[in-house]
């Protein structure tokens, strides 16, 4: 036996008594001899031993010097590029830009390679980039019959992710037309029916598999025909193909029960917890125990009352068993989302910053920004959340997410203490309201909002005014409301600013009168937003010196309030029905005691004391005062 035969052996041996580490140094003198021998020399076992033992340097090394001979093999080509895509021994983006270097040679090295970079580009995300490989690919002269069928089943799968359903059934017929094997007509049939569930069409997916033979019928169509019946609620062909699925001892049978696990959770029936543990007792080795964990996780945290401790526990489990990347990912952003559901609102910033930091490329990093960004916000950390609003906004390819990153970058810039961060916030809200996006019409309500605060009254004005003149439907009924208020709050301050500048506020205070009704008699206008406009309007009359009109729209909220009628129980009452009711109760006591009638001023005072609402001491204690001072005694 030659040296390079003995080393195969010795290297054989140890990796049958899992010795990663010795078994790739032995191997590692086939790779030496492989210069001189390399018939005899196995570069992918060497580096997939080194792989195995933590060695991907080394291991990658095998495989590229191989790869690099010139009268490398199909074979050692095809293991080797399998194994590189398996390792993501290069990471994404280095292997993406050798595979393309490499796919401009000819030769099986090429061949692979090409096929590979479309295989890469759709594990990362990138669809339209894959597709068009794909598509160039079966186009060329001469492509290996394998991977050129390979390549247009690929293409299938592409265009039913990206929509393009009519495409992707004229390419099925191309490639059924050609009479494929068994096996590819099953792969077939389950791509189609997969999406047609996806998109909850069930009865067409079901109607894929009726003219099969059911004595020559695939367990791939035995799979995806129940997972279609069980959309579709067809009870006892779920049922009757989950037996035969049983009579076979198939693999899918596991695979089926755990799909039965995740469609009862989804349409919320709690029996889905009962699949899901059943199915983890049955198979408690299955690459989708994970996945079911994870599951009865975020079932835990979907519950009319959440429990993100038994959430906790279920992802402490998940996280004890062997996990691939799409695993660990989504085990990852459920324990932020478990945080956020508990309010540990440090913890949850913690997590998904972690997240971040691990999932460079993942599809769920806008919405773990936003999470971020809104974490920071609700702590009252505006400049950080500024910071990852900004990030999301530059890097998103969907308008609706960077339009409400936009927007939340501005309402944190808007609530920190500095000038420039207040003109920064202006200037981005005018870009989305620009943008005429769902937001616009908010976004001009903070921006007046925001000169009100300033008050700079007429350009708070100018914002309130393009917000009431949008198109009927395209404002909500409770912002239009609000901002009538807000309207006739401006127009209110305007009239007091005039009457100390020693001029005619009337005109001003009559307009913002007419505002307030307008927001009151608003058809969506609840109690809390009527009383509101009420009471602003009775403070109008005051500055107009109608004392007696602003009397009697008080008296009129007071009397109208369900607290003093004592019609419902006050911890029913919305806070801001109680604050408006307390306004006008104190304002009205204001006038009462400005006309020295205290005993109506005591009566009223008192009867906001029997309302159990959270300023109902106060009023006491303003009646026995008003007692003590004026004696006014009962009767």
């Amino acid at each position: 036996m030659n040296r390079v035969g003995l080393a195969k052996r010795q290297g054989w041996f140890a990796a049958a008594v899992f010795c990663w580490t010795a078994a790739a140094g032995t191997f590692a003198v086939c790779q030496e001899e492989a210069q001189v021998a390399p018939e005899t020399a196995d570069p992918v076992l060497g580096a997939r031993l080194r792989f195995d033992s933590g060695q991907f340097a080394d291991g990658n090394r095998v495989l590229e010097n191989a790869l690099a001979l010139a009268d490398v093999s199909s074979d050692l080509v095809r293991e080797a590029f399998y194994l590189l895509e398996k390792e993501e021994a290069l990471g994404r983006e280095a292997w993406l830009r050798r595979l393309e270097y490499w796919a401009k040679e000819t030769g099986p090295r090429a061949d692979w390679a090409a096929f590979y970079r479309g295989v890469g580009l759709r594990q990362s995300g990138d669809l339209a980039g894959a597709l068009a490989a794909f598509s160039e690919y079966v186009t060329a002269e001469t492509r290996p019959p394998q991977l050129l069928e390979a390549a247009n089943l690929h293409q299938v799968e592409l265009l039913f992710e990206t929509e393009a359903e009519v495409e992707a059934r004229v390419l099925t017929a191309e490639i059924l037309a050609a009479k494929p094997a068994g096996s590819v007509r099953s792969f077939l049939r389950g791509v189609q029916a997969r999406y047609l569930i996806e998109h909850e069409r069930p009865t067409e997916a079901l109607a894929i598999f009726e003219a099969l033979d059911p004595a020559s019928i695939s367990e791939e169509d035995l799979f995806h025909e129940a997972l279609a019946a069980l959309q579709a609620d067809e009870v006892e062909v779920f049922r009757g193909n989950r037996e035969r699925l049983l009579e076979r001892e198939s693999e899918l049978l596991a695979e089926l029960d755990f799909e039965e696990g995740l469609f009862l959770a989804s349409q919320a029936d709690t029996a889905a917890f009962d699949k899901l543990a059943a199915f983890l007792r049955n198979y408690p080795t299955h690459q989708r125990a994970a996945d079911a964990e994870i599951a009865l996780a975020e079932m835990h945290l979907n519950q009319a009352l959440p429990q993100p401790q038994a959430a906790r526990d279920r992802q402490a489990s998940a996280s004890r068993r062997p996990l691939m990347l799409d695993q660990e990912e989504r085990l990852h952003f459920s324990q932020i989302w478990t945080e956020q559901i508990a309010g540990n609102l440090p913890a949850m910033v913690k997590r998904a910053e972690r997240f971040l930091e691990a999932w460079p490329h993942s599809e769920r990093r806008p919405e773990v920004m936003m999470m971020l960004g809104q974490a920071h916000f609700e702590l009252g950390e505006y400049p950080r959340a500024i910071v990852h609003f900004e990030r999301l906004s530059a890097n998103q390819g969907d308008p609706a997410k960077e339009e409400a990153a936009l927007f939340f970058t501005a309402k944190a810039a808007s609530l920190t203490m500095t000038f420039e961060n207040h003109e920064k916030a202006l200037t981005l809200w005018d870009v989305v309201a620009e943008r005429g996006g769902p937001l616009a019409a908010q976004a001009r309500h903070e921006q007046g909002l925001l000169h009100l605060a300033h008050n700079r009254l007429d350009d708070a004005l100018e914002s309130f005014q393009a917000v009431l003149t949008r198109p009927p439907g395209e404002v909500p009924p409770e912002l239009v409301i609000a901002t009538l208020c807000d309207v006739g709050h401006a127009q209110f301050l305007n009239g007091l600013a005039a009457q100390s500048a020693g001029e005619d506020g009337a005109p001003l205070l009559q307009a913002a009168i007419e505002s307030f009704e307008a927001a009151d008699g608003h058809p969506a206008s609840t109690t809390a937003w009527k009383f509101q406009a009420q009471v602003r309007r009775g403070k109008c009359y005051e500055a107009l010196g109608k004392t007696a009109e602003a009397l009697k729209i008080y008296r009129s909220v007071v009397a109208n309030s369900p607290a003093t009628r004592s019609v419902i129980p006050a911890a029913t009452i919305p806070t801001e029905e109680f604050d408006w009711l307390y306004r006008a109760g104190f304002s009205a006591v204001e006038i009462l005691e400005g006309q020295k009638n205290w005993k109506e001023a005591v009566n009223l005072a008192e009867l906001l004391a029997e309302t159990s609402g959270p300023r109902s001491i106060e009023a006491g204690e303003r009646a026995n005062r008003l007692r003590l001072r004026h004696f006014v005694w009962d009767e």
